[in-house]
């Protein structure tokens, strides 16, 4: 390397080599975990290792899934859980670009994320 030169970081190209992980959507569609995301998931959630398991059940069998609010594309999944030490819902929001769903951000939420609904709550059985 030469003196002065700063080297560049090479950015992750839109391949398969730059998912951490890929999900099978409620809709069949599936939904990209980027090498970035999932960083960004470490880094804001001490309970990482756990997100995985939340991300898969939220993303293949949501509650319901509505609208983001803001009149983009994406969209919020919504999976109710019981967790002594978390709050009531796993909510991801999932994005769209180029033909193909990634996954934006995830966390605990006390309340369900979103506007208009997209998929109807499943029925619980009893």
């Amino acid at each position: 390397m030469v003196k002065g030169r700063k080297k560049r970081r090479r950015k992750e190209k839109d391949t398969h080599k730059g998912y951490y992980a890929t999900f099978e959507a409620w809709d069949g569609n599936e939904v990209i975990l980027t090498k970035e995301r999932w960083g960004h998931l470490k880094e804001e959630h001490r309970n990482y290792k756990v997100w995985i398991e939340f991300l898969a059940k939220n993303i293949s069998k949501p509650d319901f899934v509505r609208k983001a609010e803001d009149g983009s594309k994406a969209v919020w999944a919504n999976y109710r859980f019981r967790h002594p030490r978390a709050k009531d819902y796993v909510v991801v929001l999932i994005g769209k670009a180029s033909g193909k769903k990634f996954i934006v951000t995830a966390r605990d939420n006390a309340e369900p994320m979103g506007g208009d609904l997209v998929c109807e709550p499943k029925e619980k059985k009893s």
